[in-house]
């Protein structure tokens, strides 16, 4: 038998053996450990972009009382919408609505404002136009209007939409300015 065959197969042996050692020898340095993720309560409202002018073309008499039919009648098709997007992992949110009279100007006492939020998932918006401003509003807060509810676990965007009466003192020469609040909050 020639010696360089069974150096040849020995090392050849020995090499496989070593492989097989190696690759079935289980690994010595393992660990583990537990990682907590906290979700914290979540919940973003923003309005993405700026909303036009809304045009009035008939005027409202304050004194016959202002209704939900005086927008309708002088807003029909002069309306103007805004869209905004909703973020929550919250359950039994609401959004609502408010009049800002600090960021107003021009002849607010002489205006009324309506605003209707459609296109939303996750929530009921409440159905029609809610009335945010009345001209006989100019003396006191008109308060917070509830414009969705029982929102909950969504993203979700959706639009805005308004309209809006003047009475006869309010001056065509000079234009209003209406700030709108609006608040995410829990019910």
């Amino acid at each position: 038998m020639d010696f360089r065959f069974i150096v040849k197969r020995t090392g050849l042996l020995l090499f496989a053996g070593l492989f097989g050692f190696a690759t079935l020898q289980p690994a010595t340095a393992q660990n583990s450990h537990e990682v907590t993720v906290n979700v914290e309560p979540i919940q973003k409202l923003s309005i993405k972009n700026d909303v036009g002018p809304v045009t009035v073309s008939e005027l409202s008499e304050p004194e016959d009382g202002i209704g939900n039919s005086d927008f309708v009648a002088n807003s029909e098709g002069q309306s103007t919408t805004g869209t905004f997007d909703i973020v929550t992992n919250l359950t039994g949110q609401r959004v609502e609505a408010k009049v800002i009279k600090d960021g107003s100007q021009g002849q607010i006492g002489e205006l009324g404002l309506q605003v209707s939020l459609t296109g939303l998932n996750g929530g009921e918006t409440v159905q029609g136009y809610q009335t945010l401003l009345l001209p006989s509003d100019v003396d006191r807060d008109p308060g917070t209007k509830t414009v969705a509810k029982n929102i909950g676990h969504t993203d979700t965007d959706g639009t805005l939409t308004y309209r809006a009466i003047a009475t006869p003192e309010f001056d065509p020469t000079s234009d209003a300015t209406v700030e709108v609040e609006y608040t995410l909050t829990g019910q």
